[in-house]
Formats: C-alpha cells, structure tokens, sequence
C-alpha cells in the first residue's frame, strides 16, 4: 500500500523528541487513518482542532494555563511531498515537552505572580495534568478517526483541499 498521508507528529517543542508512549499512540493513530480510504486534508485539520479543544477544554488532563503562553504555542502545519499529505501539530513552546512529561508537579494549587509589582493570586483548573497531549489522543482515538471518516471526500462531495463544498 502506498503512504498516502499521516495525521500527525505530535511535536512538543521546538525539538523532535521520541517519547515512549506518545510515539505508541501517534503511530497507532496513523496506522489507523490510513486504513481509511479516501480521506481528506479537511478530515485531518477538524480532527486536529477536535483534538486541540480536547486538550485545552476536555475531561483532562488539559493543557496547564500559567500565563497563557503555552496554549498560545499551539500550532498546525500542512505537510506535502509528492502526492502524500498529513498535519503537522503540536506547541512551539521551547518547554512544552517538560511540561507535558512532569508527572510529579502539582498543577491544580494556587498560585502567586507578580506582573508590574502586583501581587496576583489565581487558582488554576483542576483538570490541569501532565501527560495532555498522549491523553487527549488516547482517550479521543475512535472520535478522530469517526471525524476524519465523516470527511471523506466521496462521502461528502468535498474538495479533499479546499475548506469549502464544491458545486
């Protein structure tokens, strides 16, 4: 069978850095997708958005939220070569790794920051956790691929790269 395209790589980081259990769960996931004939480009991005509102708003572990940045880091990227497509995803934070790997860090007590020499107290999420990105995708599996099935291009008269319905 010919590779046609991957969902992701699931980067945390600037660095690619193999992680055990997330290489397991990304590549299981891939392997799965392309078993789906006829999938689309619009199939993997609305996964891949499922998958971010997964982290950031789900059951938990989500995504910690400290000042934002991390979040914001967030990022998609259309991959090309030759006929093969996939979705590059994952954070830009220099850190994002650390974080997602610090089993042992309380991530739910209060917090203090100062910002202009004001004191700031803030509560973080209790679904807050380590382990955001392996969990969302493992917990998730059989939503993302019902969501990349739903957009076969076939099955929905769809361009497989434009984001709009052809006539």
């Amino acid at each position: 069978m010919q590779r046609r395209g991957t969902f992701g790589t699931g980067r945390l980081g600037m660095s690619e850095v193999h992680i055990d259990g997330m290489i397991d769960v990304v590549e299981a996931l891939n392997r799965a997708v392309l078993e789906i004939e006829g999938y689309s480009r619009k199939g993997l991005i609305r996964s891949v958005k499922f998958l971010q509102r997964e982290m950031f708003d789900g059951e938990g572990p989500i995504v910690p939220r400290d000042t934002g940045n991390l979040r914001a880091s967030f990022h998609t990227h259309n991959v090309h070569e030759g006929t093969s497509f996939g979705i590059e995803y994952g954070f830009y934070a220099n850190y994002a790794l650390w974080v997602h790997e610090m089993a042992d860090a309380d991530f739910t007590s209060p917090k203090t920051r100062y910002h202009n020499g004001i004191k700031r107290t803030y509560t973080p999420d209790p679904r807050s956790g380590p382990f955001f990105m392996r969990a969302a995708i493992d917990k998730n599996f059989d939503t993302i691929l019902s969501i990349i099935h739903d957009s076969i291009v076939n099955k929905t008269n769809e361009s497989p790269i434009e984001d709009n319905p052809t006539p």
